[in-house]
């Protein structure tokens, strides 16, 4: 990734998505997720990060999740 902030504003993902995230920061770079709405989710994914001290590196902030049941979760 670039240098930078990294904004999810609003959305709505449906159906059937196996993996919803996979964010690997450094640096100076952040990501922050802002109102997304997602169903029939298997797995939420993945969170890495490694940034300066002064910021936080990873925003959720109404994130609404309804995962899929067990047996559709591949």
């Amino acid at each position: 990734m670039a240098a930078g902030h990294y904004i999810v504003r609003g959305g709505n993902i449906a159906g059937n998505v196996i993996q919803l995230f996979d964010v690997q920061l450094s640096g100076w770079n952040s990501f922050t997720v802002y109102g997304l709405y997602a169903e029939g989710i298997a797995r939420l994914g993945y969170f890495s990060a490694q940034i300066s001290q002064y910021k936080m590196p990873i925003g959720l902030d109404g994130l609404n999740i309804r995962f899929a049941p067990q047996s559709l979760a591949r």
